[in-house]
């Protein structure tokens, strides 16, 4: 039977094709058309490169100093990473407003409506 941990967990890692669905779509917006291509095979290949990559570190950190203290690291990462995007946030929303608006994806705000 599984328990309430490893339900969250399998919850969590389905959560992950929104994500990226989100994520494709926030880069695939925000860029013109003529370099679309060419950022989406770059996303792609750092994505898919990624993994094999952290797959091998972690693997050889596990086997030096043990897989309970390799996924206390890692979730650390995952952490000051969200918290690094978090910050820099208001700084995406200042670059793809804009764009959105001029797109017509977002509609423009009235003024005093904030």
């Amino acid at each position: 039977m599984a328990s309430a941990k490893d339900a969250k967990i399998q919850f969590e890692a389905g959560q992950t094709p929104y994500a990226m669905a989100g994520i494709n779509t926030i880069i695939q917006t925000l860029l013109e058309d003529k370099a679309r291509g060419r950022v989406m095979s770059f996303f792609g290949m750092t994505f898919m490169g990624a993994l094999p990559a952290g797959a091998l570190l972690f693997g050889q950190s596990a086997s030096v100093f043990g897989a309970p203290a390799t996924i206390r690291v890692g979730g650390l990462c995952c952490v000051a990473a969200g918290l690094a995007f978090g910050l820099r946030l208001p700084a995406l929303r200042a670059v793809a407003r804009p764009v959105y608006i001029e797109r017509g994806i977002l509609p423009r705000m009235v003024e005093g409506s904030e």
